[in-house]
């Protein structure tokens, strides 16, 4: 009797056939939409992995490492480097070190390093501008690398010296013309910048004052010759009349 109802539970549990020409639901077959319930809705597709996602799992694995030989040639560069910055040679020290790629063991210290130099060109550069030397400035501004954080101040100090670097040769150009008056208010309008406090501009201001505002030397003879004579004494005749 325990056996025929374990079978007949069996019997009950076991799915029926899909429904097809032959067999109806009174035979206890399923039909396709019944058959759909009973299937996980994860198991009926295969899984769509985005382009982005799969980049975004690249980007997080860890770079390869590179081969000791080609750390050993990053480790020369970057002794070299350092031995360029020590002559003061900053330009050529950056470009050694900013061959240093991000896979390196030497790339973090390569970094730090360039930020250090790259400051120091800005130091370097603005010292020369305050000198007038703006050929020099801005070509040490021009050697600091895209990837420093210096960069965009570089950018921004280059933009401000040629503007004023522009007002210099304006100043120049009206003094080889001996127009003295154009010559001080081309350096006027650079008053309060580094560059109008430097020494060969302000030697070039008062070269400008002294000779506009100094009588000019045809104009002054004119003047003596017009002035009226003024009556000259007799000092011999003075000196008889004080005689006793």
């Amino acid at each position: 009797m325990l056996i025929n109802f374990g079978l007949e539970a069996a019997r009950s549990e076991t799915p029926a056939p899909p429904c097809d020409a032959t067999t109806t639901k009174e035979n206890q077959c399923q039909t396709a939409t019944e058959q759909r319930i009973d299937v996980a809705p994860e198991a009926s597709s295969k899984p769509q992995w985005s382009d982005r996602f799969v980049d975004q799992l690249k980007a997080s694995q860890p770079a390869e490492k590179l081969p000791q030989e080609v750390e050993t040639t990053y480790s020369e560069l970057l002794n070299r480097a350092q031995a360029a910055a020590s002559r003061d040679q900053l330009t050529t020290a950056v470009e050694t070190v900013s061959g240093i790629p991000k896979n390196s063991q030497y790339f973090e210290m390569a970094q730090q390093l360039e930020e250090d130099w790259s400051k120091e060109l800005v130091r370097q550069a603005t010292n020369h501008f305050q000198q007038a030397e703006v050929t020099t400035s801005i070509a040490l501004i021009d050697k600091i690398p895209e990837s420093s954080e210096w960069h965009d101040r570089g950018i921004e100090l280059k933009q401000q010296w040629k503007k004023q670097a522009d007002l210099l040769k304006q100043a120049k150009s009206a003094k080889s013309t001996e127009d003295w008056q154009g010559t001080i208010n081309a350096i006027k309008a650079m008053e309060g910048t580094p560059l109008y406090h430097s020494l060969p501009v302000q030697e070039l201001l008062q070269q400008a004052m002294i000779n506009r505002y100094e009588p000019d030397p045809a104009l002054l003879q004119i003047a003596v010759e017009d002035a009226p004579m003024m009556p000259q004494s007799d000092s011999s005749e003075t000196v008889v009349a004080r005689t006793p």
